[in-house]
C-alpha cells in the first residue's frame, strides 16, 4: 500500500508535533516489535537533513507513531519548502526488515519574527 499524503507546517523557533495512527485491514496495527523514523529534507534527493524525534524507543500496540521537533531544531531550520516522510521498522540498521513509509508530505516551514 502506498504511503498517505500529508501536508504539515512547522513554525520556525517553535515546538512540532504530530501523532500518527497506523491501521491494517481495517484495524489499528499492532507495532510492538516496530520502530520509527522520519526525516525533513529540500527534496527527495537533498544530501542533508533533519531528523524528527521519534522518541527512539519501541512502538507499542496502541499504533501510534509520534514524531517531534523541538524549538531548538525548529529555530535552525530555513523557512520555505520541504518534504518529509515516516517509516516504520522492524530490526536494527543496516539490517531492518518490513520498512513500511507511512505518511509523506509537503512541509513548510513558517519564518519566526518574535526572537
Amino acid at each position: 500500500m502506498p504511503a498517505a499524503k500529508f501536508d504539515i507546517t512547522i513554525d520556525q523557533g517553535s515546538d512540532f508535533e504530530i501523532s500518527v495512527e497506523v491501521f491494517e485491514n481495517d484495524a489499528v496495527k499492532n507495532l510492538t516489535d516496530y520502530f520509527a523514523r522520519a526525516q525533513l529534507r529540500l527534496n527527495a534527493g537533498a544530501p542533508s537533513a533533519t531528523n524528527f524525534d521519534t522518541s527512539g524507543s519501541q512502538l507499542n500496540s496502541s499504533g501510534t507513531v509520534k514524531i517531534a521537533m523541538s524549538n531548538q531544531v525548529t529555530k535552525n531550520i530555513v523557512a520555505g519548502a520541504y518534504v518529509y516522510d515516516i517509516e516504520i521498522f522492524e530490526g536494527t540498521a543496516p539490517n531492518e526488515t518490513s520498512v513500511t513509509r507511512i505518511l509523506q508530505g509537503k512541509a513548510t516551514v513558517t519564518g519566526e519574527v518574535t526572537r
